[in-house]
């Protein structure tokens, strides 16, 4: 008994370690995050330095937007009989996976209220996206959204009534099944699938999966949030873009320190708007100056 309790109490102290560590790299990156952006011009990094200051804190989003939401009251039920957890996104039912509890829901469910917040620097949909995709439904184009990493789906949730094809496409089996039941009667297609430059075992390209469509007269809608790997599976959907008649892309540009720069690169001759402000995305390993990254980007063909 006595060795048991000295194991548990050297986990403890290891947790305390490791916690203590974590800190201290935290505290080490606010220092340098403020050392090298203390002459900055730019408004947004300005605006982040004065919140910092104010509640003597670091995190990925450095504004008032990280306290907004932590009381989310949002109702949780569950489905018996796909034994489910869920809750109402609008007038929709959004799924969680099976063995989720009523606490870890709503603690995601703020979480996600929070990224896609209007003052979110992960925002995907605006104003202007949503004109661009009213304008191609005017035009007679049939309106395809692919959700490239759609986890709980409410990037894909949130155009059900705007596009004609809804493909959600995620590699974690527990989310596949909770989003094959949140569209079951929504008519989005559910791909359990990685996606990538090649198609091959559990991976899987846009130009094979898209291989047998017309696309002459489609408007693509594509978002993209896969953990770093975009640049790859755009390169893997180059007939794609190329066949279509327009597209809009929703691509993340944080998860590695290059990625603003590499995917601004591939599009250079089209036409690429930001969402406003910036990511501090410490927890990745190339995480280093200048210590904020754009979240998403967003692109147009024509």
């Amino acid at each position: 008994l006595r060795v048991r309790r000295l194991e548990k109490c050297f986990l403890v102290i290891e947790e305390i370690i490791e916690m203590n560590e974590e800190i201290k790299k935290i505290i080490q990156y606010k220092h340098n995050f403020l050392n090298y952006h203390k002459n900055t011009s730019n408004p947004e990094i300005q605006e982040m330095i004065e919140y910092i200051k104010k509640v003597d804190r670091f995190g990925m989003i450095n504004s008032p937007l990280e306290q907004k939401y932590t009381n989310c009251n949002v109702e949780c039920y569950y489905d018996m009989q796909c034994e489910m957890p869920y809750l109402y996104e609008g007038n929709k039912k959004l799924y969680f996976p099976h063995g989720y509890d009523e606490k870890r829901v709503k603690n995601l469910y703020s979480c996600l209220k929070r990224e896609q917040d209007l003052q979110s620097p992960h925002r995907y949909i605006d104003e202007e996206d949503l004109k661009i995709i009213k304008e191609q439904r005017a035009l007679g184009r049939k309106c395809i959204c692919l959700d490239l990493g759609a986890m709980e789906g409410m990037f894909s949730l949130s155009l059900v009534e705007e596009v004609d094809e809804l493909h959600l496409f995620e590699c974690e089996s527990e989310w596949s099944d909770a989003l094959k039941q949140t569209f079951e009667q929504l008519g989005g297609r559910v791909v359990n699938k990685f996606v990538g430059e090649h198609t091959f075992d559990e991976y899987i390209n846009i130009d094979d999966y898209l291989k047998d469509l017309d696309l002459h007269n489609v408007f693509l809608i594509v978002k993209m949030d896969i953990e770093g790997y975009e640049r790859f599976a755009l390169k893997g959907m180059k007939k794609t873009l190329d066949s279509v008649a327009d597209y809009l892309l929703f691509v993340c540009a944080y998860h590695r320190q290059d990625d603003e720069a590499v995917i601004r690169d591939m599009f250079k001759k089209h036409k690429i708007r930001n969402t406003k402000g910036y990511f501090c995305f410490y927890v990745a390993e190339d995480y280093d100056v200048p210590y904020v990254r754009r979240c998403v980007l967003k692109v147009q063909k024509n």
